[in-house]
């Protein structure tokens, strides 16, 4: 799973120089105007002398076991359907790139759960793909420069990324996206893979069973298929309902680490249930308590990134798993970061719209209605009223809106560009709020700092996970009156009781308030007079004015918190 790559797309000087400096990696692909360089850790399977397939391919069968090389048909089918058929037929962590010496196009194919980063950088007649950017930089090409347009986009959509970074001339290859290189270096994009034809009702289960036995299998499938080649990992148990999932998933995997981290503060202490979930799992389990001193709001992530890293509360977190790692107890770091979002844990009323306009006023509507107002806590008018107004507003496309506290009329608030922002017609509207918070969950991808370590992988993204729970209705998810209920009934004779029935979790308000107070003069000299504000980005006056009182809301201290990380990510590129 681990491994870097590079492809190099032109000739000259330029791809020379880069080829003899990264001295490391070996050659798995050359054609005219075509090279592609890869650690010898990260897997190669070739595609005859026309293309090459990197990273981790699973076949889509109940074992899912590695693919490490293509049948003489099989490749034929790859190369002709440029991609297609990997799409189709097998899944895992991957790019392939796809060489016609015919007509001088090459196309490179991200899977969709973009385990395998992909960035574009262009320069001096070359067109550069690599999972990270230091490789290239480091190895002669220009760095790039500050896009503020673009950070002010990030600014107002802090998870929802598009293809557009924060760096003129470097942009991304999005996941279940195919880039065409022409000769002359021009590139179209087109989406190979869709959430839509998943989401539209006529894939969807009928039965809960039906839905419990593919969300199973799916999650069951992708978390073994990730850990055999993951020896040993480290998960991540907060005991939430999403990684106590995966824990059990990995109740057969002896070479795998469960660390919980809890804080001073009770509201964030899930160390029963972190407990509870691996027994259950038949593991031990290692507790680290995190403080407030291990935060530093003023430090990047290392290295060159295209975009801000994980929030800075994080730091302590990181700081134990990159030790761990270091000390050899980690090949890989599993999460379960996307669970809420791939298993539909929706905060609206679209679930009770969605049974209405797919089976109208009658009883699954009404079960739907009182499964909402029981889980929301909410009157069963209080409820109809809200389904009703959903179902006579229908739009198409996600509508995702910017956050603009803070930030200045300056600041660009255009939504980024992904292909899954329109929504087919007659896509129902829970339906359209699940594919934007799975898009949500992407836009946490390769932003952490134990990544230089190990890879982080998040299994419940994975291609199968996300096909199943795309076709489950979203007023399946919420029967009986729970969040994320098809996945709590798939795991229900796995997980313990206290885990399969609890409704809500913990946070980080009290230490995210602690980290707050004991940086403020480090946010105020950062951001008052910071380079987002001379930017013309943020209003540092109203930053001020939050940092001067004294008891902001929780609301203010995320978006100042999230600002400064942003701040100090752009300061390792320089002010230009």
């Amino acid at each position: 799973m681990r491994g870097d790559y590079v492809v190099i797309l032109g000739e000259g000087p330029l791809a020379k120089a880069l080829r003899h400096s990264l001295q490391g990696f070996k050659s798995v692909l050359e054609a005219p105007g075509v090279l592609v360089l890869a650690e010898p850790t990260l897997a190669v399977a070739a595609l005859g002398e026309r293309g090459v397939v990197l990273g981790a391919v699973f076949a889509k069968t109940s074992q899912a076991l590695p693919v490490t090389a293509f049948s003489p048909s099989a490749t034929v089918d790859i190369v002709q359907t440029a991609g297609q058929w990997l799409i189709d037929n097998v899944w895992g962590g991957y790019l392939a790139v796809i060489a016609d010496p015919a007509s001088g196009e090459v196309q490179i194919l991200r899977d969709p759960s973009g385990a395998l980063p992909s960035y574009r950088l262009r320069h001096e007649g070359l067109t550069v793909f690599c999972s990270r950017l230091d490789l290239v930089l480091e190895a002669g090409l220009s760095r790039p420069v500050l896009d503020w347009a673009s950070v002010g986009q990030i600014l107002a959509y802090p998870h929802l990324r598009g293809r557009r970074t924060g760096l003129r001339s470097v942009d991304e290859l999005l996941p279940g996206e195919r880039a065409t290189v022409r000769s002359d270096h021009g590139t179209s994009w087109t989406s190979v893979w869709s959430p839509w034809p998943f989401a539209d009702p006529a894939a969807a289960f009928t039965t809960p069973e039906e839905a419990a036995r593919a969300v199973r299998e799916a999650v069951d499938r992708s978390v073994q298929a990730w850990a055999s080649i993951s020896s040993p990992l480290i998960l991540e148990l907060s005991g939430g309902l999403d990684s106590s999932i995966i824990a059990v998933a990995l109740a057969d995997t002896p070479a795998a680490t469960f660390v919980n981290f809890h804080t001073q503060a009770a509201e964030a202490d899930e160390r029963n249930y972190a407990r509870k979930a691996a027994q259950a799992a038949g593991h031990g389990l290692v507790e680290r308590l995190v403080d407030v001193s291990g935060v530093d709001v003023r430090r990047a992530r290392p290295g060159r990134h295209a975009r801000p890293a994980a929030q800075a509360l994080l730091q302590p977190m990181e700081a134990v798993f990159a030790q761990m790692g270091r000390d050899g107890a980690a090949a890989a770091y599993f999460s379960g970061l996307g669970g809420d979002n791939v298993f539909c844990s929706l905060a609206t009323a679209a679930p009770a719209t969605d049974a209405l306009l797919s089976f109208g006023p009658g009883r699954r509507f009404l079960a739907a209605l009182a499964d909402l107002a029981q889980l929301h806590q909410a009157s069963l008018w209080e409820v109809v009223r809200l389904a009703a107004l959903k179902a006579v507003r229908l739009r198409r496309g996600l509508g995702v809106a910017p956050i603009t506290t803070l930030l200045t009329p300056d600041a660009e608030v255009a939504a980024p560009d992904h292909p899954w922002l329109d929504a087919p017609a007659g896509m129902p509207p829970g339906k359209q709020e699940h594919v934007a918070s799975i898009l949500v969950a992407q836009g946490f991808l390769d932003r952490y700092e134990h990544a230089a370590v190990a890879p982080v992988c998040f299994p419940l993204l994975s291609q199968p996970v996300l096909e199943a729970c795309l076709r489950v209705p979203t007023w399946m998810a919420i029967r009986g009156g729970r969040n994320r209920a098809v996945a709590r009934d798939a795991f229900a004779d796995r997980l313990p009781a206290e885990i399969y029935r609890r409704q809500t979790k913990s946070g980080l308000n009290v230490f995210m308030g602690a980290v707050f107070d004991r940086n403020r003069a480090a946010l105020a000299e950062q951001l008052v007079r910071g380079w987002l504000a001379t930017a013309g980005l943020i209003d540092g006056r109203a930053v001020r004015e939050i940092l001067e009182a004294p008891a902001p809301g929780g609301l203010d201290m995320t978006r100042v918190l999230y600002f400064a990380d942003v701040e100090a990510w752009a300061r390792t590129w320089g002010q230009t």
